[in-house]
């Protein structure tokens, strides 16, 4: 997060300054510390995503198979969603209450 950092910090002394032609170089600066922020932020949440058990995988546009993973990955979750929605109703805090 450092160079997120940095890139507001180079804009801040550029505008600081009054937009001055000798610091034109800290427009450079910030966008190349914004590049490199952006990118190691997006390395560090991938590697969080990797260390829960996330699987990255593109799609396959050629193979006629392809969908099936999506489509079962959707129903899985519209199940999921369907659970949670059951779980949210009057009867279904009744018949746990009555299970208990």
């Amino acid at each position: 997060m450092i160079p997120s950092h940095s890139s507001g910090v180079c804009a801040c002394v550029y505008h600081f300054f009054y937009n001055a032609e000798s610091l034109q170089f800290i427009v450079l600066a910030q966008a190349a510390l914004t590049l490199l922020g952006n990118c190691t932020l997006a390395f560090a949440a991938w590697r969080l995503a990797a260390s829960n058990g996330y699987a990255f995988s593109l799609p396959s546009l050629g193979d006629p198979g392809g969908g099936e993973a999506a489509e079962e990955q959707e129903g899985a979750a519209a199940a999921a969603v369907a659970r949670a929605a059951a779980a949210d109703t009057p009867a279904a805090a009744a018949a746990s209450a009555a299970a208990s």
